[in-house]
């Protein structure tokens, strides 16, 4: 995905109050098409939209969360700005989807691996985001490296967080030629 600065903040502004009110699942008074490719272009706003993610998981209840238009609403939006719009396909309540292990989550893993060896420590809230996917991919993902001992989570009074392990973190370095 190409992200180019946005031309002004008056354009930013306009966008505001429409991302508070898409990320906590409300009505936007600017058309959700026009939203979605100013979003496309401005790293400012999609860090706006992390913020307020952030925030709102934090004072939200699970409730609030699982109403699945909710969910729907921000897994189209995730798909619309991401560069894997193929795992935001819309899923109908009470429809089973199968997970292919080396397609979904195993790809997925990667995306997330090679995150965290760039990033380093990320809030596992950011996780689904950052790498472009959706919760229960990115979830899954994350299980299947913790079960490979390939992260680590850490708790403090901020939140939950989480980072390569020790020794996958030498090999990401070692593959991208950052060992000293």
């Amino acid at each position: 995905m190409k992200t180019v600065k946005s031309k002004n903040k008056k354009e930013c502004k306009k966008y505001g109050m429409a991302i508070t009110n898409y990320v906590l699942g409300e009505k936007i008074d600017v058309p959700e098409k026009e939203l979605l490719e100013h979003l496309r272009g401005c790293k400012q706003c999609r860090d706006e939209i992390m913020n307020w993610q952030d925030f709102n998981a934090v004072l939200s209840t699970e409730q609030y969360h699982s109403r699945p238009e909710v969910i729907e609403k921000w897994n189209r939006f995730i798909g619309a700005i991401t560069e894997h719009p193929e795992y935001f396909a819309p899923v109908k309540p009470g429809e089973k989807v199968i997970l292919d292990n080396e397609k979904d989550i195993g790809k997925s893993a990667g995306l997330i691996w090679n995150l965290l060896g760039k990033e380093g420590k990320v809030p596992v809230i950011q996780i689904p985001f950052k790498a472009g996917l959706p919760l229960d991919i990115a979830y899954g993902a994350m299980g299947w490296l913790a079960k490979e001992k390939k992260i680590y989570r850490e708790k403090n009074e901020i939140g939950i967080y989480v980072d390569l392990a020790k020794t996958e973190r030498q090999i990401y370095q070692r593959q991208n030629g950052l060992q000293q």
